[in-house]
């Protein structure tokens, strides 16, 4: 994550605050457009500049960062903070106990926070790219490293010790039921696991894993169980508060974790171990279900999917297979009377099992009973 520092405000977020904090524009010129407080007969006029490649930029935008401070009683710091929130998407982690009262926070725990608030936004962008699984191993999907960049970890704020990632959002957001820009769905993506985590954690914890299928689904996984672990002190008088809260709005979503579901997380995590990766897994099991996407071109040969019924660990589950060409066409060929078999990665991804990485396939007659 990249860190916020006193520099990298731009004109459209200064101009979002401007406008929010009862600001108008009243002219524009070549350098910029000139803002003024109608309310304050002594607040001076602001000159927003437009232009990123002017010389002059800079000293105007901290020009008029200054007077805004001024007329708002505030330090530069804490209205570019002000201005950053406003204009982007927040997740934010406060720790509270009686150590953080005044602020501070020591080193090591320090250290730990960011760490955990790292892994929280990471799990958020895997369960977007990659749906819910019970563990992350590997690189990040394609595209996702790139995403990653554009969070920033702002100083720590003032109180009890907390801090914020925030991602720039859309100058035109979208409308209706259109889906989130990838940020903030990443940022709710990582929310949500919370909330599915701290539900699981005020329960008892089941013996089986199948019973963690719905919070596995929206993102709790052993990865994020391991980074809030690293926050427990084991005190009492602890909470974890995360919270989100969208560009231009104030209200927030939270979800705090107290001491005792911070205490059912080891217990957890062992129990979701259960559903780990199994590489180099042998499936043997009857063709349930075929399913074809179609040919697509000529270099895009037919493919899809075979549901095979198998035994895992004793127990019945229908296993997801791609397949193409020749190999889909002949598990079609035998739906419902002949076996599959191939070895791979056997993993639960979302609420279902999936051998990905599939080789030595084979489409066998059934056994003699």
């Amino acid at each position: 994550m990249k860190i916020a520092e006193s520099q990298g405000i731009a004109p459209e977020e200064l101009a979002a605050f401007l406008g929010s904090t009862g600001w108008t524009r009243t002219a524009e010129g070549r350098a910029g457009a000139t803002w003024v407080l109608p309310s304050r007969d002594d607040a001076p006029a602001i000159l927003l500049p437009k232009d990123l490649g002017d010389p002059s930029f800079a000293s105007l935008m901290s020009s008029a960062l200054e007077r805004l401070a001024w007329v708002h009683e505030q330090d530069v710091v804490d209205i570019q903070r002000a201005i950053r929130t406003l204009a982007s998407d927040t997740l934010e982690v406060r720790v509270i106990d009686p150590t953080t009262v005044d602020g501070r926070i020591g080193l090591k725990r320090g250290a730990k926070l960011a760490e955990t608030l790292y892994e929280v936004v990471l799990n958020g962008l895997r369960v977007t790219r990659l749906g819910g699984r019970p563990w992350y191993g590997g690189p990040l999907p394609e595209g996702a490293s790139e995403l990653l960049t554009q969070f920033e970890l702002l100083p720590p704020a003032v109180g009890s010790y907390r801090l914020e990632v925030v991602a720039l959002a859309p100058l035109q957001m979208p409308f209706g039921d259109a889906p989130d820009p990838p940020l903030r769905e990443t940022l709710r993506a990582a929310l949500t696991a919370l909330a599915e985590t701290r539900g699981a954690s005020a329960r008892d914890t089941p013996d089986d894993a199948d019973e963690l299928d719905e919070p596995v689904s929206l993102g709790m996984s052993t990865n994020l169980l391991n980074a809030l672990h690293a926050l427990d002190t084991q005190s009492t008088q602890l909470s974890i508060e995360f919270s989100t809260r969208w560009s231009g709005g104030s209200e927030r979503n939270v979800v705090r974790l107290e001491s005792e579901h911070l205490a059912r997380i080891p217990r957890l995590r062992e129990v979701l171990k259960q559903h780990l990766p199994k590489e180099d897994f042998s499936l043997h099991g009857w063709i349930k279900t075929v399913s074809a996407q179609g040919i697509v071109s000529a270099d895009q040969p037919l493919a899809g999917t075979v549901i095979v019924e198998t035994r895992v660990d004793g127990k019945r589950r229908d296993v997801t297979v791609e397949l193409t060409g020749v190999e889909l066409r002949r598990a079609a060929a035998g739906l419902g009377e002949k076996f599959l078999t191939a070895k791979g990665t056997l993993e639960q991804i979302g609420r279902g099992w999936h051998l990905t990485g599939a080789e030595d396939i084979a489409i066998r007659e059934m056994p003699a009973p």
